[in-house]
């Protein structure tokens, strides 16, 4: 299984297990699975979004 890694403007990260082979599908599939459990993130800012496979090596990542 693959993690996404979210970092946040304050230079605070989370980690997120996922399928998704795309850092974009990976953080849309957050997203939505954030909206679906009630997490508002209005005021979280991402900064970058990096998504590894799991021996950790980088598979793909988005600049926002």
């Amino acid at each position: 299984m693959n993690e996404l890694k979210i970092e946040f403007s304050n230079e605070s990260y989370l980690y997120f297990k996922t399928n998704k082979r795309y850092a974009s599908s990976a953080f849309e599939e957050f997203v939505e699975t954030c909206e679906n459990a009630g997490i508002n993130l209005d005021n979280m800012i991402v900064t970058e979004v990096v998504l590894r496979d799991d021996e950790l090596n980088d598979i793909d990542e988005m600049n926002l």
